[in-house]
């Protein structure tokens, strides 16, 4: 079984932030296993603001938008996969000043203590999954990282087969054969250039 960790592409897509703070308040407590239902209410929307002019040049709207720091659907991926998010979480309106429509902030439904602390690498960087607690579903979070997102291999067939945009992807824990050392060889890669980097900082300030 293949597990990602995915979001939205930030790097390439809009993003939308609230006109009204207060509302973030609202997100924070989604995270923490809130529903809302037919008490969901938040001020309109707008594209998140960036200081790289570059950034707003080459950006363009997804079919998948960051909504703060959480990810929302826009109308084309409601009408397309909604029944896929409905099933492990809420989808909750939201009006997008700049758009003039809705995107749908998905709020979920699915918080799982599936991660085994003792055997994952760097936690949070390489997780070891007792796979057995997530059961059939398709989309997740972890009581041990309730900021991440997962999902399956089949979510991420789906969303690329659809050709929809806007999401990225991350494989995080693999059943394959030599997967976990692989992956254990290229954190040693990345912490042994990281202390070579800060050595060679150090050095200059001598």
């Amino acid at each position: 079984m293949k597990i990602f960790e995915f979001g939205c592409d930030s790097d390439n897509f809009h993003a939308v932030y609230p006109t009204d703070h207060n509302d973030l308040d609202k997100f924070q407590e989604a995270l923490f296993g809130r529903r809302f239902g037919s008490s969901w209410h938040v001020s309109p929307f707008k594209r998140a603001a960036r200081d790289n002019e570059s950034f707003h040049a080459k950006a363009i709207w997804g079919d998948f938008v960051g909504v703060t720091l959480d990810i929302g659907l826009s109308e084309n991926t409601k009408d397309k996969l909604g029944h896929v998010f409905d099933r492990h979480g809420e989808l909750l309106p939201i009006w997008v000043l700049d758009l003039k429509q809705n995107v749908y902030f998905f709020n979920f439904g699915i918080c799982v203590d599936a991660v085994n602390e003792a055997n994952s690498v760097d936690l949070w960087y390489l997780f070891d999954f007792d796979t057995s607690k997530i059961g059939d579903a398709a989309l997740f979070r972890v009581t041990q990282a309730r900021g991440y997102r997962f999902c399956t291999q089949a979510f991420k067939d789906r969303v690329e087969a659809l050709g929809l945009t806007g999401l990225s992807f991350r494989l995080v824990h693999s059943d394959e054969p030599g997967w976990k050392a692989q992956w254990q060889a290229r954190v040693d890669e990345k912490r042994n250039k990281a202390e070579a980097a800060r050595l060679r900082g150090d050095a200059t300030q001598h």
